[in-house]
């Protein structure tokens, strides 16, 4: 797996947050830890970003869902289609 740190700007503050390339045959994902809850991001029909959350019944209460906007947005930008 390759890992990486994504650079984002949320509410002013600049953040990084780890990532990792899960490779799966012809496309990959991208898990992220979010402040302790492990979000996979997946490129769509338009190569944009979709958050995926692993465990979406606990975990759906406890996250920031502007904060993964902003990461989808961030991967938009640096790996997207546009």
């Amino acid at each position: 797996m390759d890992e990486f740190e994504i650079p984002i700007v949320y509410q002013g503050i600049n953040r990084e947050v780890k990532a990792k390339v899960l490779h799966l045959g012809y496309t990959y994902k991208i898990q992220v830890d979010v402040d302790d809850v492990t979000v996979v991001f997946e490129p769509d029909e338009s190569r944009l970003f979709r958050a995926v959350l692993v465990d979406a019944e606990n975990e759906v209460k406890s996250i920031d869902k502007k904060l993964i906007e902003t990461i989808a947005q961030t991967l938009d930008a640096l790996l997207g289609a546009n």
